[in-house]
């Protein structure tokens, strides 16, 4: 919970442009920063694990490749629904990993009997 705090430094530049012109497109600049950047950080998190066990996370890698096939269109929609399509990405992987967490979970108790 604690790592999606760098999530809301990159949001705020978006958060900034969107509530000053929720109407007005945002520049190309904001667009790379905020899908580039989130992208980034997504890919960070696949990066890291794969360094510390040698796993990857398709979860996250998926979500880094929709946000930056995102990216060209986060340019030509009102800058709130750009920041919005971004918050559901990350919102769905963030239910995917949840349901899987949770499956994960509920089998190593039915192996150990409980």
């Amino acid at each position: 919970m604690l790592s999606y705090g760098h999530l809301a430094l990159i949001a705020s530049v978006g958060a900034r442009e969107a509530v000053g012109s929720p109407g007005l497109n945002l520049s190309w600049a904001v667009t790379g920063l905020l899908f580039g950047g989130t992208a980034l950080y997504l890919a960070t998190f696949v990066y890291t694990r794969w360094t510390m066990f040698r796993l990857v996370s398709k979860t996250r890698l998926a979500a880094a490749g929709v946000v930056l096939g995102l990216l060209p269109t986060g340019h030509y929609l009102p800058a709130l629904a750009s920041l919005l399509e971004l918050a559901a990405v990350v919102a769905v992987l963030n239910v995917v990993e949840h349901v899987r967490n949770a499956e994960t979970g509920w089998r190593a108790a039915l192996r150990r009997g409980n």
